[in-house]
């Protein structure tokens, strides 16, 4: 599980490099410090579920960006649901309602 938190943030540095975006551009428009979006892309920090919405917001992509590719089929399957929140629930400061929403934009 912890390799798929990993996979998530090293995802997310590279979905803004591939934008041309800097650090210190999505991070504040995800509303976060740019500190804390480089301790997240290098997997020192695992952010909270509404961050990880607020960062796939800002660049304009879907949570399916940044989740490993055998793992999205569409529409999700209930295996990759529970995966889902298996992953939600190892981060921290998670709640239902950020889960909920989170699984509601993955279809």
């Amino acid at each position: 599980m912890k390799e798929d938190v990993l996979y998530l943030c090293q995802r997310i540095a590279i979905m803004r490099n591939i934008q041309g975006i800097s650090q210190s551009e999505l991070a504040y428009s995800a509303g976060i410090s740019r500190n804390a979006l480089s301790d997240i892309e290098m997997g020192k920090s695992v952010p909270k579920v509404s961050t990880v919405i607020d960062i796939c917001d800002a660049m304009k992509i879907t949570f399916g960006d940044i989740m490993p590719p055998r793992l999205y089929p569409a529409p999700l399957s209930p295996s990759t649901k529970r995966w889902v929140r298996d992953v939600l629930q190892a981060m921290r400061g998670v709640n239902m309602a950020d889960v909920e929403i989170l699984l509601t934009r993955l279809g």
